[in-house]
């Protein structure tokens, strides 16, 4: 006999092992303010591939423009949610970037942070605190301890922390860099809402949703003042507050804030982004705890079928107790 609950339990599972329902970070540099389209990564690809085949036809194979094409790949494929290839290009950028002399090694950093964020991507944390710690202390030596991109990496550490359940290290790491960008960009500074936003992810995961909630309202205000309501990091704000009213069992409110949340996504990203794969899985998660089972499965049913597009081998499981 066809029975609906256990049928939304295979569904969970498969969108859990697809990986389709995660938590993000910010990144410490956010999207472009003036950013009202989606990004065209295809064109943007298309433009460094002609660029590195000219490259090659007139530069030796260890000029160091070639370094920042493949960097500039990588971190384009990887914005993409393709993970193998972005790494490909980096390791291409560092193998010429450690050849050059000391002028090299701040680009150098540049692309230990992108190979950073990239395993951390795969749900690989110890590769990534190893990048990141790389990235750190070039910069470090190099900037100064208070120099801007410190905070990147402060931030990026953080969050590969965080995800290996290391909290305190976490919100200290997030500090630190929040207090570097007030300190150098001033309080309305969009790298100020980004590490807002991570704060209230690293509260929230250690259970105190008050303190989440605290947070995400700063950052959200902070965002649409800046950027208004149709930016990806505003969507990003939304779909951790739809987060934090989930748990708190206020359901109307969650999928309102989830669907926010997606419709700038699509717009931005895509129908076949992986972030747009979350949404549809905190929606049926929504669902499910509503009792509308056959909406459930139709959010879940579409994150499958992208995370079997976007999945591989190498992407983490996530683990989310539901209550069906």
């Amino acid at each position: 006999m066809f029975s609906i609950k256990k049928y939304l339990i295979f569904l969970l599972f498969q969108v859990l092992v697809l990986g389709a329902c995660t938590t993000q970070k910010d990144t410490i540099l956010p999207s472009d303010p003036s950013w009202d389209k989606k990004p065209d990564y295809s064109k943007a690809i298309e433009f460094y591939e002609k660029r590195l085949k000219e490259q090659l036809e007139t530069l030796e194979p260890d000029h160091i423009d070639l370094a920042l094409t493949y960097n500039n790949l990588g971190s384009l494929w990887h914005d993409k949610g393709y993970y193998d290839k972005a790494l490909s290009f980096y390791e291409k950028a560092q193998t010429i970037y450690l050849k050059v002399p000391a002028p090299g090694h701040k680009d150098l950093a540049t692309t230990w942070n992108g190979m950073g964020s990239t395993w951390e991507s795969k749900g690989k944390y110890d590769k990534a605190i190893n990048f990141y710690e790389k990235a750190l202390n070039m910069r470090s030596k190099i900037l100064g301890p208070d120099h801007t991109d410190m905070a990147s990496v402060w931030n990026n550490l953080a969050g590969a922390w965080s995800s290996k359940g290391n909290y305190e290290k976490a919100l200290n790491y997030y500090e630190k860099a929040l207090e570097i960008v007030l300190k150098t960009l001033g309080p309305e500074h969009p790298y100020v809402a980004s590490t807002w936003n991570n704060l209230a992810s690293v509260w929230q995961t250690k259970g105190d949703d008050k303190k989440a909630e605290e947070y995400i309202k700063k950052a959200l205000g902070l965002r649409l003042k800046l950027f208004g309501s149709m930016h990806p990091d505003v969507a990003g704000s939304w779909n951790k507050l739809a987060t934090i009213f989930l748990n708190r069992g206020d359901f109307d409110k969650a999928i309102d804030f989830y669907q926010k949340s997606q419709e700038v996504r699509l717009k931005v990203f895509g129908p076949e982004h992986p972030v747009i794969a979350n949404n549809w899985s905190g929606l049926g998660i929504a669902w499910i705890r509503k009792g509308n089972y056959d909406k459930a499965i139709e959010y879940f049913e579409k994150a499958i079928s992208l995370g079997k597009k976007t999945w591989d081998q190498n992407t983490p499981i996530w683990v989310i107790t539901v209550t069906i």
